[in-house]
């Protein structure tokens, strides 16, 4: 039997206090630090469309292996992009 669905569970959540997020232009009751908190009700709301108000980083406290990476709650549409990239340096 063939599932209609797929399931991931990814574990362990990185995005909590092992990391410093900054960039973009966010709305003061939703601030980007609202992603950390694990409860996926909390949203960070950016204050307009402009790419540079979207665009933040997320610094990581030491070298980690990052192998999913989940955009959930969102409200991307489905012709919208993301942009990630990765780099072992910190500039």
């Amino acid at each position: 039997m063939v599932a209609d669905f797929n399931v991931m569970v990814c574990h362990p959540n990185r995005i909590g206090g092992e990391t410093v997020l900054s960039g973009g232009v966010f709305v003061d009751s939703l601030p980007l630090a609202n992603i950390q908190d694990r409860a996926f009700a909390k949203v960070a709301r950016t204050a307009d469309a402009d790419p540079e108000s979207t665009w933040f980083d997320i610094a990581f406290d030491r070298q980690r292996n990052i192998r999913v990476i989940a955009l959930l709650a969102h409200t991307i549409t489905t012709s919208g992009r993301v942009r990630i990239r990765a780099s072992d340096v910190s500039d």
